[in-house]
C-alpha cells in the first residue's frame, strides 16, 4: 500500500544493478530502485481495451520471455491479442509492442506474426495457441513458436527472416489448433503429450542459442494431468550458432531433469534436477546441474 505499492507482480527484469522493471497482472508497468521505491509508472491501455490492442507483458523464464530493452525502449510480447482472428489477421498483428522508457511513448512494432495460422478462429471451436519463446543477442531478436520448425529473426523489429531449426527427434510440425471442445482432462492430456518446441535461450558467454524440443509423450492412464510438476517429458536441447545454423542436439533423460527451470551462467547452461522421478529430488532444495557446451 502507499506510494511504493505495485499491483500483482507478473515478472521482474533487471535493467541495471539499481533499477528494476516490473510487469503486473494489470494495465500498468513499474520501475523501482534498489530501495524498493517506485520511480516511474506507466499505464499501457484503458481497461476496456484489454486484449483488443495490448496484453499483459510478462517477464519470466518458465517459458522464456526475458526483459528485452534496446536503446531505452522496452519491447514486450503480444500474445492472445485481438481474439478471435481471421487467418489473414495474423500477418498484420505485431509480435511485440514497445514502451519508450524516456518519453513514455507506447506503440507496436512492424514485426508481425508469420503466416503459419491457416484457419479462422471461432470462440467455441477453434482457438490457436499463439505462444512463443524469444531471446536476443543484443542485435537480433529471435522468436520460436511451439508448433513451427522455423525460428523467426528480426534485427529492426520490422522485417524478419525465417531459419529452419527443426529437431531431428520431432516430426514436421504444423500449427494446428487443439480440440477445445474436448473435456478438460482430455484436452490437458493432449497438450502434455504432443510434440512441440519450448524455450529459445541465448547464451551470451558462448554466443549460441539453445532450443528445447519436447518429444511426443504417452502419459500413464493414472497420471495426474493437472499437476504440472509431474509432467515428465522426454526432451532434447538443440544448439544453434549465432547465424542460426543447427550445430548439434542432445537427447536428455526424461526422468532426471525438469525442463521448465534453467538459467545461464559463465560455465554453461544450468538445468533443474527437481524432477519428481529423480532420486535426488528434494522439495526443500533447488538443484541444478551445469551442462557444458562441447
Amino acid at each position: 500500500e502507499g506510494p511504493n505499492s505495485t499491483e500483482r507482480v507478473a515478472g521482474l527484469g533487471i535493467l541495471n544493478p539499481s533499477t528494476f522493471l516490473i510487469s503486473s497482472h494489470s494495465t500498468h508497468l513499474f520501475m523501482i530502485n534498489n530501495r524498493g521505491e517506485v520511480t516511474n509508472k506507466w499505464k499501457l491501455w484503458d481497461e476496456d481495451d484489454f486484449f483488443d490492442n495490448y496484453c499483459i507483458p510478462y517477464i519470466h523464464s518458465t517459458y522464456n520471455d526475458p526483459l528485452l530493452v534496446k536503446d531505452s525502449v522496452w519491447y514486450f510480447p503480444q500474445k492472445q491479442v485481438g481474439f478471435p482472428k481471421k487467418k489473414e489477421d495474423w500477418v498484420r498483428t505485431s509480435i511485440f509492442a514497445y514502451l519508450d522508457l524516456k518519453t513514455g511513448e507506447i506503440g507496436k512494432t512492424k514485426f508481425c506474426y508469420p503466416d503459419i495460422f491457416t484457419e479462422d478462429e471461432i470462440p467455441t471451436e477453434i482457438i490457436y495457441d499463439g505462444g512463443f519463446s524469444f531471446d536476443t543477442d543484443g542485435n537480433n531478436v529471435a522468436v520460436s513458436f511451439k508448433l513451427s520448425d522455423s525460428i523467426y529473426v528480426s534485427g529492426d523489429f520490422e522485417y524478419f527472416h525465417a531459419y529452419c531449426a527443426k529437431s531431428r527427434y520431432l516430426p514436421h510440425l504444423e500449427n494446428t489448433p487443439p480440440d477445445i471442445q474436448a473435456p478438460l482432462l482430455e484436452y490437458k492430456r493432449t497438450m502434455d503429450e504432443r510434440p512441440e518446441y519450448w524455450h529459445l535461450i541465448y547464451d551470451k558467454y558462448r554466443e549460441v542459442y539453445y532450443r528445447f524440443a519436447l518429444h511426443e509423450n504417452t502419459l500413464p492412464k493414472d497420471h495426474p494431468v493437472m499437476d504440472q510438476a509431474n509432467v515428465l517429458r522426454p526432451f532434447s536441447i538443440m544448439i544453434l550458432d549465432k547465424n542460426f545454423n543447427v550445430i548439434g542436439e542432445t537427447l536428455m533423460p526424461h526422468d532426471v531433469y525438469y525442463y521448465r527451470m534453467w538459467f545461464i551462467g559463465e560455465k554453461g547452461l544450468y538445468i533443474s534436477m527437481n524432477n519428481t522421478n529423480n532420486p535426488i529430488c528434494n522439495e526443500n532444495q533447488l538443484i541444478f546441474q551445469c551442462l557444458e557446451l562441447k
